[in-house]
């Protein structure tokens, strides 16, 4: 997905906007990586993915054919702060339910419903039933639609076709992408629309009660990006095991074990 990202910032720095879908790939980490190598070179950026694992049935349907499928915009300003949205489109996505899992903790009731409509708190037992989509069947139909785009336009897998990657490791997931990116100055100069564009995003920072800043999509993870690179990240006994496991599976010594 690096690659097509490349590609895609390429194509729009030449010709204004470009569009690069995926085929035959794999999974790609978080959404937001993408559009944010655009918005670092002063592009905006709409990016798409099928889910590498279906838990989801369409509204008013039984069967999981369905991902997480997460969408990423990524909207650069001449102010230095960039507007990035990166979410899934049902209420949690699987990393989020394993952190939970990791933890011994339970769930909140409305991510996951069983198949008999009872919500499932238990993230051991959040395969039984059915992820939710955000806002209903508006949810839904928005995950539908980035399959269509990310996959089937791309002839890449979508629906019943999708590969659990979690669970059937030696079969090619032939995971679909889609990447849009666009200069900013299709309409207007490119320092007017970049300026224009921070003066909104100041504004609906300070629209908070009695003009106290908000948080916009996008904020709290370059606060983050900024403090883990002067301290570290943090990472939770499990995962640190499960990382040592692998490290020993590879003959690999842990970057912490090598002081």
């Amino acid at each position: 997905m690096t690659q097509a990202a490349e590609i895609a910032i390429d194509k729009a720095k030449a010709s204004g906007i470009a569009w690069v879908g995926t085929v035959n790939s794999n999974h790609a980490g978080a959404a937001g990586l993408y559009p944010l190598m655009a918005a670092r070179a002063g592009l905006i950026s709409i990016y798409f993915a099928v889910a590498n694992a279906n838990g989801m049935a369409a509204w008013g349907g039984s069967k999981r054919l369905l991902g997480t499928n997460p969408i990423a915009i990524a909207v650069p300003s001449n102010s230095g702060s960039t507007f990035l949205l990166d979410i899934a489109t049902t209420v949690a996505s699987h990393g989020s339910i394993k952190v939970f899992e990791q933890a011994g903790a339970k769930m909140p009731a409305g991510w996951v419903v069983g198949l008999d409509g009872e919500p499932i708190t238990d993230p051991s037992r959040a395969h039984e039933g059915s992820l939710m989509p955000i806002g209903g069947y508006k949810g839904s139909g928005l995950n539908i639609a980035i399959g269509l785009l990310a996959g089937a336009m791309n002839g890449a897998a979508f629906g019943a076709s999708v590969i659990d990657h979690r669970t059937e490791l030696g079969t090619p997931t032939n995971t679909g992408q889609a990447m849009m990116v666009l200069r900013p100055d299709l309409f207007m100069p490119a320092e007017d629309a970049l300026a224009s564009i921070a003066a909104h995003l100041c504004e609906l920072r300070n629209s908070g009660v009695n003009g106290a800043q908000i948080r916009l999509p996008g904020d709290h993870a370059a606060a983050l990006e900024r403090k883990h690179a002067e301290l570290g990240v943090p990472i939770s006994a499990p995962l640190l095991e499960t990382l040592e496991e692998l490290a020993g599976c590879v003959g690999v010594e842990p970057v912490w074990k090598r002081q």
